[in-house]
């Protein structure tokens, strides 16, 4: 006899569906990606398959062993009791990382609480950090750090996986945009920061009048942003959303939600009545405001129509990205030879 289906199993979600059945497939496959991934991407990856979806596009190029990371942990732990002379300048380094760690872990996500003492995250995110702070020494602990890991945590496939987290992490951590900003390598710094104010100034052109009448640099907020992929600034279900088409389309896509931002900021300011080009204490102030509380200002449904339909960033991609970044390092390799 049929066995009767149940309502759960009749109606369920057309999108889970197609998660299940087509789209996580052709992420792990890595083929070009068809026209319905792209736009199930736009709408978001569901939480079910959120950890699977980020874990395909992330990859493994770096072959992250689960056999590694309890390594890393091991050294840790020694490092806390090292007895040679040698060993012990490591361990120095290694304890002040720990102690900003520390520090970090209850303000990761601090409205949530997952990652307080005594939460069940809060250890899974120490373990992840410090064991890539072993990894890489040269890097350490640097701030930010903690959203992203903290939110590969909570999208892991079993919340709080500590492993899949960081084998992610690290591989993420290897990108070229966010290596050049954790490094610290101002050079490189520097042209995405001049490539984001070209930008600006050939699409947002009444906002960079502003920028430049209070003579602000998007160094004031773009290097926040991006070192915690925008999950420092949003409410968490947002910074995934994000998360679904940066992790598929790379580095540009990060540059395209400042921008996506920075015209909706620039629909504040018009509505406010301050794009005339004046300048002054007051104003500048106002900006920095603006740009150090952009969850207060841009909602969800703001940002991902911008994103979608604004002119300055709409059909913003990696082509348009690259040109502008080449044309920077270019002018700034002959100002070095002038």
């Amino acid at each position: 006899m049929l066995q009767q289906s149940t309502p759960q199993q009749t109606l369920e979600n057309p999108d889970l569906k197609l998660w299940r059945e087509k789209l996580l497939l052709e992420l792990k496959q890595g083929n070009k990606a068809s026209k319905k991934l792209l736009q199930a991407l736009k709408k978001g990856v569901p939480l079910e398959h959120r950890g699977l979806a980020w874990q395909s596009m992330i990859g493994n190029d770096l072959r992250i062993t689960d056999k590694l990371y309890e390594l890393l942990l091991e050294r840790a732990h020694l490092h806390m009791t090292q007895l040679s002379v040698m060993d012990q300048l490591e361990a120095g380094a290694f304890r002040k990382n720990l102690k900003v760690i520390e520090e970090d872990l209850h303000r990761t996500f601090g409205e949530l609480g997952h990652f307080r003492q005594g939460n069940p995250l809060y250890q899974p995110l120490k373990n992840v950090l410090i064991a890539y702070s072993m990894l890489r020494p040269d890097l350490g602990y640097v701030q930010g750090m903690s959203y992203v890991a903290g939110c590969l945590l909570i999208f892991s496939t079993e919340q709080g996986s500590e492993k899949e987290a960081f084998r992610s992490f690290a591989n993420l951590m290897n990108r070229e945009l966010l290596f050049t900003f954790y490094s610290f390598d101002m050079e490189r710094v520097n042209v995405v920061f001049h490539v984001f104010m070209n930008l600006m100034r050939d699409r947002l052109p009444k906002l960079y009048g502003v920028f430049k009448a209070t003579n602000i640099s998007c160094s004031i907020f773009l290097f926040e942003w991006i070192v915690a992929l925008y999950s420092n600034i949003f409410a968490l279900e947002t910074s995934a959303r994000l998360w679904d088409s940066y992790l598929f389309h790379g580095d540009y896509f990060m540059i395209k939600v400042a921008l996506a931002i920075c015209c909706c900021l620039e629909q504040h300011l018009i509505q406010q009545g301050v794009l005339n080009g004046s300048s002054g204490t007051g104003q500048f102030e106002m900006m920095v405001l603006l740009f150090k509380n952009v969850k207060n200002f841009v909602s969800e449904e703001g940002l991902f129509q911008a994103l979608e339909s604004h002119q300055a960033c709409s059909k913003f991609g990696q082509d348009d990205y690259e040109k502008v970044k080449k044309q920077v390092e270019a002018m700034s390799n002959l100002e070095r030879l002038i």
